[in-house]
């Protein structure tokens, strides 16, 4: 697997909005996070949770190559 793209780890960590709990504002914290590729396009996924309230979130950033 050929490492992430820069685009996407910028998606990933530089959004602080997709790190706020929607249920109860605290923030969330990443429980794993992991990064595909096929030929067309790039896959990111992270799972995170609130540590307040127990929510868990499944987050996916699809790409497409350029």
């Amino acid at each position: 697997m050929e490492s992430r793209p820069k685009v996407i780890e910028e998606l990933m960590r530089g959004n602080p909005r997709l790190m706020i709990c929607p249920s109860c504002g605290d923030r969330m914290r990443v429980e794993s996070e992991t990064a595909r590729n096929s030929a067309s396009y790039y896959v990111a996924e992270r799972s995170i949770k609130c540590g307040r309230c127990g929510l868990k979130i499944r987050q996916y950033v699809y790409m497409l190559r350029g």
